[in-house]
C-alpha cells in the first residue's frame, strides 16, 4: 500500500502533469468535455500542487483546486479527491454518483462506470479504502468497500457489493435476473347466488325479504285485513 502521508508520489512516476493530461484525453477518446476526464484532469493538477514549494506559493493553486473540485462534485457527481491514488489511462465513463475514497488506489488501464463507490466498509473503519490493481473494470452501479485488494484484470459486474478479496482475472457477478411471466388472464366470475330469502309461494323468491314482508303487509292493510291478519298472513 502507498504511503498516505506522501501525497506527492500517488500520482505516476517518472511523467509530468500535462503528459499525464494528455495520456488521459486520449484514453477517454480525446473529448475534453468527458466529465470523467476532466474529473481525473482535476485530480492531476491537485496532486501536482502539492509539489509546490513553499506552501504560500502553493496557496493560490490549492484555491482554485478546491473550487473545481467543488464545481466537478457537484456538477458532474464525481467525487475524486486528490489524495487518492489514480494509475495511468484510467477511464471514467459517464457520471454521476461515483465516489472515491481519499484512501482509494485505482491501478493502470481501469475502467470506472457510473454508480460506483470505493469506500470504507463502515465508520469504525473510516480509513479503510480498496486497492484496484491493474485492468480492473467495475460495473455501474458496484461497490467495493473496506480495505481489500482487487487482482489484476478481474471483473466487477453491475451492482456487486464486494467485501473480500477478488483474486486476479476473477469475475464477480449477481445471480442473473430471471423473467416473470404475466398471470393467466382472470377467469370470469362466478354469477352471485339468489338471495336465501324464503320464497313465498314461488311468484317473489328473488325479491329480498325486508322489500317482500313490506309489499304484503301493504296489500293486507288496503284490503283490510287489519295488522293481526297481515301477521298472520307473513308468518303462517
Amino acid at each position: 500500500m502507498v504511503n498516505r502521508q506522501d501525497q506527492s508520489s500517488a500520482n505516476a512516476e517518472g511523467i509530468g502533469l500535462w503528459a499525464q493530461v494528455r495520456e488521459d484525453w486520449v484514453a477517454n477518446g480525446r473529448d475534453w468535455t468527458l466529465p470523467g476526464f476532466r474529473a481525473l484532469a482535476l485530480h492531476r493538477f491537485g496532486q501536482w500542487r502539492m509539489r509546490i514549494r513553499p506552501r504560500v506559493l502553493r496557496m493560490p493553486l490549492s484555491f482554485i483546486y478546491k473550487q473545481l473540485f467543488r464545481f466537478v462534485r457537484n456538477h458532474y457527481g464525481i467525487e475524486l479527491p486528490c489524495t487518492a491514488r489514480i494509475g495511468r489511462r484510467v477511464i471514467i465513463a459517464h457520471q454521476g454518483t461515483i465516489v472515491f475514497h481519499e484512501n482509494a488506489e485505482v491501478g493502470d488501464d481501469c475502467l470506472i462506470r457510473h454508480g460506483v463507490t470505493l469506500g470504507a466498509a463502515s465508520h469504525r473503519h473510516a480509513h479503510d479504502a480498496p486497492r484496484l490493481s491493474s485492468r480492473v473494470q467495475v460495473g455501474a452501479g458496484a461497490m467495493i468497500l473496506g480495505r481489500i485488494d482487487i487482482g489484476e484484470g478481474a471483473a466487477i459486474g453491475a451492482n456487486v457489493v464486494v467485501t473480500t478479496d477478488v483474486p486476479a482475472g476473477a469475475k464477480v457477478v449477481m445471480q442473473p435476473a430471471h423473467i416473470i411471466l404475466p398471470e393467466e388472464a382472470e377467469q370470469p366470475r362466478p354469477a352471485r347466488p339468489a338471495s336465501d330469502s324464503r320464497a313465498i309461494g314461488g311468484r317473489f323468491s328473488r325479491a329480498p325479504l325486508p322489500a317482500l314482508l313490506l309489499s304484503l303487509q301493504q296489500v293486507g292493510d288496503v284490503i283490510g285485513l287489519g295488522q293481526a291478519a297481515s301477521q298472520y298472513l307473513l308468518f303462517s
